[in-house]
């Protein structure tokens, strides 16, 4: 099957310049290390050109009886936490005349519930631009892209908030970042191709790929590797890292209180700098992860009637490993204890 890599497109990317006084910690930081975009692919989530047609809740699609076939769970941005998620039971239509060509005869249900909304869908502009049919998404992307083991992040947050997807089940729509394992080396050489034409002439492809394939090679499979990442990406290192350059937002009234909210959209995730730890030290920062994002879902789930104490000790249990995980990869990144209070100090600040 012939794969449409449309994702590969690559915005443009200047970075700002890095406060003097935290440059060298940054310099520091992301020494000896390669971009996430190396290891993995950084995108954003599928457009529906309609959310409120397409985002059905559990109660909507039994009164309607829409088709299961053509139903896919969702995760929003807002419903993902550092380390954790929680599918509150939503489902996007997931309609592709790509895909699935017979879609209106195969779902007549789901036809009559899309038809109910056929003036606001034929109107989009990928319909009369793209020439899309007036009942399909606007960028589906491909399913293949989301029915694997990924890591996903709300696309603005006030800290790294990324968890990972462990059943590959889940589609996330554009409120949501996903990180994952490139689909095939020709996806990964058409992105570095066009990140080289867009923002660095001088990007060597060949050392770039093969960087990424080393490394791929080392972390072993993707089961575990993602797991190591997503300890890296959720430490306060990296939150220290990726503020000093990534757009913060600011609310729209006459006296805007200060900005704490972070956009985690590409570019801006893709040069993080990922440190390739010791088989030992990978092994413990994994080992670390998945009991923290256990305990996390754990806390998630918990009913809204549970005893306050329960729930207050499981949130002290998550705090105090995260606090662990962090003195770990202070260590990879070979952080001095001055350096380590800086980066705190300004992280919760920040938050």
């Amino acid at each position: 099957m012939s794969l449409n890599y449309s994702w590969t497109r690559v915005q443009a990317f200047k970075l700002p310049e890095i406060r003097k006084k935290y440059r060298a910690l940054w310099d520091k930081i992301r020494a000896d290390s390669m971009r996430l975009d190396q290891l993995l692919a950084v995108h954003r989530g599928l457009w529906t050109g309609a959310l409120y047609v397409y985002i059905i809740p559990r109660e909507i699609a039994e009164e309607y009886r829409l088709e299961i076939e053509a139903l896919k769970p969702t995760i929003r941005g807002r419903d993902i936490k550092p380390f954790g998620f929680i599918w509150r039971e939503f489902y996007i239509i997931y309609a592709s005349a790509k895909h699935m060509p017979d879609f209106p005869k195969r779902f007549p249900n789901i036809m009559r519930w899309l038809e109910k909304h056929k003036l606001i869908l034929e109107r989009r502009s990928a319909v009369f631009t793209w020439n899309k049919e007036w009942w399909e998404l606007e960028d589906p992307l491909e399913p293949q892209i989301f029915e694997q083991k990924k890591i996903l992040s709300p696309l603005f947050s006030r800290q790294q908030s990324f968890a990972l997807d462990i059943s590959g089940k889940y589609y996330v729509l554009d409120s949501t970042t996903m990180i994952r394992p490139w689909l095939s080396d020709e996806e990964r050489e058409l992105y570095a191709k066009n990140w080289k034409k867009v923002n660095e002439k001088d990007l060597n492809i060949d050392v770039f790929i093969e960087e990424g394939k080393k490394a791929s090679r080392e972390l072993g499979s993707w089961g575990e590797s993602l797991w190591y990442v997503l300890g890296l990406l959720n430490s306060e290192t990296l939150e220290f890292f990726f503020k000093q350059y990534s757009p913060r937002l600011m609310k729209r009234t006459k006296r805007p209180k200060k900005g704490r909210w972070y956009s985690y959209m590409p570019p801006y995730l893709n040069i993080l700098p990922i440190k390739m730890a010791e088989q030992p030290t990978r092994s413990e920062v994994i080992r670390y992860s998945r009991t923290i994002s256990e305990k996390t879902n754990k806390f998630l789930a918990l009913p809204p009637d549970v005893d306050p104490t329960e729930k207050a000790e499981l949130e002290s249990e998550i705090g105090f490993l995260v606090h662990e995980l962090n003195e770990i990869i202070f260590d990879i990144y070979e952080l001095n204890e001055n350096e380590r209070i800086v980066i705190q100090n300004f992280v919760y600040k920040k938050r």
